[in-house]
């Protein structure tokens, strides 16, 4: 199997996962590595049929359909909520025409390393998000002294349909005995479920108190829980 690991990354926490947690979005970016194929490609996921195989779009390679009959076997790497994800499957079928579309095995086993250097804890507390879409109320998921991911309700031509990666905002949420916090967020992911949209937002303007909470806060979360 090629190492597209880094020392870096496997100084970092690795998990192992069912392959199928394997959770993208179409036109999430990918690298691939096709063994038949020397270095990397970047690819991008399309979507999943039934579940069984999952389909990736390619640039165009010359013989791709001779070189995959000696050694069809491809390592996937992709990075999702603070972690870099990678897999190794192999290729059922390459359709050429219109699109080069690479149709690859869900894999057995999965490995997560983990990107996040601060505490991040599961919770469910009501947040406000301002900007130049409007006010929402939504619910913050988990927290971390650097970041927050929140989920929204969508109704009807709601602003937040319009949020996009870098986007600057405001937020307020109260963290009970330790007060209300305000900070400035940047959009980096936007993740829409049917009604509702997750929004993974990095925390880039706070003042010292308030980040001193935030810490708190999460130290007393982790120490109840442990």
């Amino acid at each position: 199997m090629p190492n597209v690991m880094s020392e870096g990354d496997i100084a970092r926490k690795v998990s192992r996962l069912p392959g199928s947690s394997c959770r993208l979005d179409p036109g999430d970016g990918v690298q691939l590595i096709l063994r038949c194929l020397k270095g990397k490609l970047e690819g991008r996921y399309v979507g999943t049929d039934m579940e069984s195989l999952l389909l990736f779009s390619l640039p165009l390679i010359p013989r791709i359909k001779e070189r995959l009959l000696v050694d069809n076997g491809v390592v996937i790497k992709y990075q999702r909520q603070g972690g870099i994800y990678q897999f190794q499957s192999h290729v059922l079928r390459i359709i050429l025409r219109p699109t080069p579309l690479l149709l690859v095995a869900v894999p057995s086993l999965l490995f997560r390393i983990d990107l996040r250097t601060a505490p991040r804890i599961s919770c469910m507390l009501p947040m406000s998000l301002q900007g130049r879409f409007g006010e929402h109320e939504g619910v913050i998921c988990d927290l971390s002294e650097h970041g927050i991911r929140a989920r929204f309700k969508l109704t009807g031509p709601s602003g937040l349909r319009k949020v996009q990666a870098g986007d600057s905002l405001v937020s307020t949420f109260s963290l009970g005995d330790f007060g209300e916090i305000m900070a400035g967020v940047t959009v980096r992911r936007v993740e829409t479920r049917m009604d509702a949209v997750t929004l993974g937002l990095q925390i880039s303007e706070l003042d010292a108190d308030e980040a001193q909470a935030i810490k708190g806060y999460i130290e007393k979360i982790l120490f109840i829980l442990n």
